[in-house]
């Protein structure tokens, strides 16, 4: 029997999980990608917005991931995302 896999999209978000769960539950390997733009940390936005430099900023994929049991491959695109 063949083993059927898939990569997903993590965001970080509900959606991006709830997906993942779905294609789990249909005996489906998933792997998770991750474009690391720099941007898009939880803390960031606070830390701006309270002028709190001390919060740690964390990528949320990376709880998502750890969350659902899956790998996750983070592809960093700092300078690529700086460029458009």
């Amino acid at each position: 029997m063949t083993e059927h896999k898939a990569i997903a999209l993590i965001s970080g978000g509900l959606d991006s999980m709830l997906a993942v769960k779905v294609i789990q539950q249909q005996g489906i390997t998933v792997e998770g990608i991750n474009f690391y733009t720099g941007f898009c940390v939880e803390g960031h936005t606070h830390a701006i917005r309270n002028k709190d430099k001390s919060k740690q900023k964390r990528n949320n994929a990376l709880w998502v991931a750890e969350q659902l049991g899956i790998k996750l491959h983070i592809v960093d695109v700092i300078e690529e995302y700086k460029q458009v």
